[in-house]
Formats: C-alpha cells, structure tokens, sequence
C-alpha cells in the first residue's frame, strides 16, 4: 500500500506545459526555464526520484495532451507522490478539468506543489468552494 508523502520511493512528478497561445495569457516561460525551475524547487523541497513530463505545443483547455495523460497514468497507478507545476494553468486552462485533476489527487494522496502561486499540499477544498460560488 502507497504511504502518503514518501517520496524516497514514489516519484515526483514535475510537469510542464508551452503551447503557442501562451503569450496572449502572459504566460511566455519556456521549457527550459520551468524545468530549471521546478528542479530548483524540488530540490529544496526534498522532493526525489524526478520524472518529467512535457507537453509542448497543446493548449491548457483540454486534456488531450500526451504526457498528461501519461502522468495521470502514473498517479492512478500509485507511482507518484507529487506533483510540482511551475503554477496551475501549466496544467489546465478549464477549471472543470482542473477540479477533476485536483479530485484525482486528493485520491491518490497525491500533494500537489504550485511554486509561482506557492501552494502545497490539498486546494480542493478551496477550488470546490470557488466553484460552488459561481465564480468559474
């Protein structure tokens, strides 16, 4: 059975996102930048056993993306421990598929780790409020 937050055996997983839109959002990092950064923060944060996925070219409004989707795998597979975002829209645009992704964590005892908008750990609870409130 997966012991939440050990992550001397269980990956983290560190992933990134660059699609041609990105620059109309403001959001022009590039690849290399985020993986740069996201190895800085995992290596301050302890966190081991990198794995990385990266989609290059795909918009944040859908999940159609090859190596998010092979991430998703790994954390339904109990293979990652957590997951570090240079900040959310690298992962979704859509805060539909953002709740779903968030869900799927929080099953998984997966601590999601946010380094621009410094999250870490479960925002379940105040994405499904924000929801709720109609704010989406």
């Amino acid at each position: 059975m997966k012991q939440p937050y050990n992550t001397t055996i269980y990956n983290t997983a560190l992933y990134m996102r660059l699609s041609r839109d990105d620059e109309s959002y403001g959001d022009s990092v590039s690849i290399e930048t985020q993986r740069t950064i996201l190895q800085q923060y995992a290596k301050e944060q302890g966190l081991h056993n990198l794995q990385i996925f990266c989609d290059c070219g795909y918009s944040g409004c859908n999940t159609d993306r090859p190596e998010y989707q092979k991430m998703l795998a790994a954390i339904r597979a109990d293979q990652v421990s957590n997951v570090v975002v240079l900040n959310l829209s690298r992962l979704n645009r859509s805060y539909e598929n953002q709740h779903q992704l968030l869900l799927e964590l929080e099953k998984h005892n997966v601590v999601l780790h946010s380094v621009l908008e410094q999250l870490s750990g479960s925002i379940v609870p105040v994405f499904s409020t924000f929801l709720k409130a109609g704010c989406a």
